[in-house]
């Protein structure tokens, strides 16, 4: 019984010294990598390279596309929020309490629409800014004097001509829905309110629409600077209304 109690004393402080050595080392460890890291950083460079910038327009593009289209996914739901209080409040006719009722049901439903929209407004101003970002980087890198150099301009310039055209059809719509909600503010305090929020909103939308319009055709003139190239009727450059 002696020699069995011995042997488990000695087999628990192996244990304890055991974990307490592996314990000492993950302290040492994370020690030398922290020094590591702060070193490393001395060296860490701010300046992203042709292909950071090459990768990230690439991204941003489609991410572009699917928050815009998110946006518009809402306003459209928001839409047919607005017709079916259109529908309710003719109904309603002279019946106050019912109709009432009907354009507190239907600011909460575009309260609802307003708050998806501003969530994916947010993704939307960061990725506009990345794409402009990642753009200007790309193209400052390139100064091409073969044909094989103008490929990767030729292909960026039909991208923004893409963009562009998404980007007007986008605003037109976006400003036919906005003023679509202002002639019918005035129903009720509440919608009044969800009115004000989902106007606040496209503003901000349609501004970054402009934006990111804006500089798209300025970077397509620095591109037929580069490639030496008159685009017939100023093909991507048509203003939008």
């Amino acid at each position: 019984m002696h020699n069995l109690n011995f042997a488990l004393g000695f087999f628990s402080a192996c244990g304890i010294l055991i974990v307490t050595s592996l314990l000492l080392i993950s302290i040492k460890s994370r020690r030398l990598n922290a020094i590591e890291e702060r070193r490393s950083a001395k060296f860490a460079s701010s300046e992203k390279g042709f292909l950071d910038h090459q990768l990230n327009l690439t991204q941003a593009i489609k991410e572009f596309q699917k928050v815009l289209n998110e946006i518009g996914a809402e306003i459209g739901r928001s839409g047919t929020a607005a017709g079916k209080i259109g529908k309710k409040f003719a109904l309603a006719g002279n019946n106050a309490r019912f109709a009432h009722r009907a354009a507190s049901v239907g600011a909460a439903r575009l309260d609802k629409h307003a708050i998806r929209m501003e969530r994916a407004l947010t993704k939307f101003e960061g990725t506009v800014s990345l794409m402009i970002e990642s753009t200007a980087g790309f193209l400052g890198w390139i100064t091409p004097t073969t044909e094989a150099e103008k490929q990767p301009l030729i292909e960026t310039r039909s991208s923004l001509v893409s963009l562009i055209e998404l980007t007007q059809n986008s605003v037109s719509t976006t400003e036919t829905y906005r003023n679509g909600l202002l002639k019918v503010k005035g129903i009720s305090q509440e919608m009044n309110s969800a009115i004000n929020r989902q106007v606040s909103v496209i503003d901000v939308v349609i501004a970054t629409l402009q934006k990111s319009e804006k500089h798209w055709k300025e970077l397509i003139e620095v591109i037929d600077g580069k490639l030496d190239y008159e685009p017939p009727q100023n093909v991507g450059l048509t203003p939008s209304s």
